[in-house]
């Protein structure tokens, strides 16, 4: 069972991240052109979070795994190499999930907008008096409702800090 383990824990990383270089060539032309829509920004950190929730997983996965009890079919020269396998496998997902959280901070701040500004909310404010001070026209509303999520449409409460994404 666990030589199974062995394997099932190599064939996850390897969908990991052929799962990951495919949501990426998805994305990646319209970043290049500067074309990518909300939706596209939104699906690829969606996918990013997943990648993170998977690596965890296998992560777990890994860390029940016990080399000692390969001592049955292995001598200590392969119980060694299992252990070295262990730990390059463990380095590996550390440096994934970090470069996973990177990539998602990045996303997060392209969806944000790069020159998104925030306010602090004040008594009276309604989403469509924010989009018409800030956004250029009341019917941008919807705009802030998507930079701000949790957000409900109709006044806002006092001394939120609200996301103002960038004029059109």
């Amino acid at each position: 069972m666990a030589v199974t383990s062995l394997e099932q824990i190599t064939t996850a990383i390897e969908s990991i991240d052929t799962r990951y270089q495919i949501s990426l060539a998805r994305i990646l032309p319209s970043l290049e052109t500067d074309t990518q829509t909300n939706q596209q920004v939104r699906g690829f950190k969606a996918d990013l979070v997943g990648f993170q929730q998977d690596v965890r997983s296998v992560r777990a996965r890994l860390d029940e795994i016990d080399a000692v009890d390969f001592l049955f079919v292995a001598n200590g020269e392969r119980t060694i190499g299992i252990w070295q396998w262990q730990r390059e496998t463990r380095q590996a997902l550390v440096d994934e999930a970090g470069a996973f959280r990177e990539t998602f901070d990045q996303t997060d701040e392209l969806d944000r907008g790069k020159d998104a500004q925030t306010i602090v909310t004040h008594d009276g404010d309604t989403l469509q008096s924010l989009a018409a001070q800030h956004l250029g026209s009341f019917d941008e509303w919807e705009r802030l409702l998507e930079a701000n999520p949790g957000l409900g449409p109709g006044r806002v409460a006092a001394g939120l800090t609200l996301v103002i994404p960038q004029r059109r």
